[in-house]
């Protein structure tokens, strides 16, 4: 990766070069700072959840009045109803990546696999062993196999040893400060006819968004209770128990059973499902963007008096 693909990430908006691509398509140079938070990821916990603003990373105290843009209704109105005053459905950030029109290759599946794996233990090491041994049989039932690696485990070189002696190819992730992140991850899955994963995560949902045969194969992985304790905020929130829950097989079987397939050439297309979740429909215009995000000269004025009556209120 070139070092002029780097950015400083000054807050959510411009993770994985957002802002970047939303400041080219409106013809601006250089985006300004955003004084909004906006949903990333794949939100798959239950709405219902009595500290759902923290579980977002959204703590009350400090958003309450920050425009908040989320996925869709359900969630704006979950946020509304826990005392936020400013949330707009507007779609996750993907939703806003235009297709690559790259031609998917026959036969191609690509594996995510789990996210920091030195941090992460299975309840049996015969686990890992069976999660590698897996990925080695299906390099033997495609034309095309490759593995998608988180990029802190990429550049560590965690999984290399493993598949070192496989036909198959380790792809860097995403990275939280390159400016064309999200592009690059769209033009990768455009490429794939079947997309699966050992765990849950927020890439099953741009996959099936980008017309993937998305599925979940065994062995599942569960993070590990360590995993999560690892996050500060997890833990000063009180928050390991119910992320270690929501990513469980438990969980996840429970509410997206659709998913597991014990052959990812059995997974279906899920493009219409991917739509509503993330947010198509809700999609805004440059200019209410632009507003929204601060980027205005009239917007400025009215983030400096939420920014002053948040802090009257806190003396």
């Amino acid at each position: 990766m070139k070092n002029s693909d780097l950015i400083n990430v000054r807050n959510e908006v411009d993770r994985y070069g957002f802002s970047y691509y939303l400041a080219k398509k409106m013809n601006i140079g250089v985006p300004p700072k955003s004084f909004a938070n906006w949903q990333h990821g794949w939100f798959w916990a239950d709405l219902e959840y009595k500290h759902l603003d923290v579980l977002m990373g959204y703590p009350l105290k400090n958003n309450y009045n920050i425009p908040t843009i989320v996925a869709d209704e359900n969630i704006k109105n979950a946020l509304l109803n826990r005392g936020f005053q400013n949330v707009i459905a507007g779609g996750i950030p993907f939703s806003y990546i235009s297709c690559s029109n790259l031609k998917k290759i026959k036969d191609s599946l690509i594996i995510i696999m789990p996210h920091s794996l030195e941090y992460t233990k299975f309840s049996k090491k015969e686990k890992f062993n069976e999660l590698i041994e897996s990925i080695n049989e299906l390099s033997k039932k495609y034309y095309k196999v490759d593995c998608l690696i988180y990029y802190d485990d990429f550049k560590k070189k965690i999984y290399d040893k493993y598949l070192q002696n496989s036909n198959i190819n380790i792809i860097c992730g995403a990275r939280a400060n390159s400016k064309n992140a999200l592009v690059n991850i769209r033009a990768l899955f455009d490429q794939y006819e079947y997309v699966t994963s050992h765990c849950m995560g927020s890439a099953l949902l741009y996959a099936m968004f980008c017309d993937c045969k998305v599925s979940l194969i065994e062995p599942f992985f569960n993070y590990s209770y360590e995993f999560w304790e690892s996050d500060l905020y997890l833990k000063e929130n009180n928050l390991i128990e119910i992320m270690y829950y929501n990513h469980s097989k438990e969980y996840i079987k429970k509410n997206y059973d659709f998913l597991f397939k014990a052959d990812p050439k059995l997974a279906e297309k899920n493009y219409n499902l991917a739509k509503n979740l993330i947010g198509v429909s809700n999609k805004l215009t440059n200019k209410n963007i632009k507003n929204i995000l601060g980027w205005k000269s009239n917007s400025k004025i009215k983030v400096a008096l939420r920014y002053f009556h948040r802090k009257l209120i806190s003396i």
